[in-house]
């Protein structure tokens, strides 16, 4: 039966897969936060996930983990499927490891975790429509000001 952590790694391996290949070699180089954030994040909230997932489901903990990738995802050049494919994946990660045992009621509890990853991106999009609306409109009301000191 694999670990935890194996299964972790192996999640871990699979999440940053919809990167492009230099962007996920320099994911497995480094761990630390600092110099590499993105990995940091996703590897700690996966673990929380894993965790949770195999025991007795915190939900601030839960919430709290999916927000911190969900809300990287959200502002990178990824599909919706691409960036909230961490879930699934999952299951298929553990069925293919035949670590069913670990996970008490996998599916049951991945299908509230689909549906609030789903909720937080969708959130996350559309703050990121408002700021850039609010750049946008920022910009044009400076404009005349920019062509005056040009």
């Amino acid at each position: 039966m694999p670990t935890l952590e194996a299964i972790v790694d192996a999640w871990f391996s699979k999440a940053i897969e919809v990167y492009p290949e230099a962007a996920r070699r320099g994911m497995t180089q480094s761990s630390d936060r600092f110099l590499n954030p993105v990995a940091a994040t996703l590897r700690e909230s996966l673990t929380i996930l894993a965790r949770e997932l195999a025991g007795d489901m915190d939900e601030g903990a839960v919430a709290s983990a999916l927000d911190a990738i969900v809300r990287v995802r959200a502002v990178q050049d990824c599909t919706p499927e691409q960036a909230l494919g961490f879930v699934p994946q999952l299951l298929e990660l553990i069925r293919g490891r035949q670590a069913e045992a670990q996970f008490p009621e996998l599916e049951v509890r991945l299908h509230p975790l689909e549906v609030a990853a789903a909720r937080q991106y969708a959130l996350c999009k559309e703050d990121i429509a408002r700021v850039r609306s609010r750049e946008a409109q920022r910009l044009q009301r400076l404009q005349p000001w920019m062509r005056q000191t040009l």
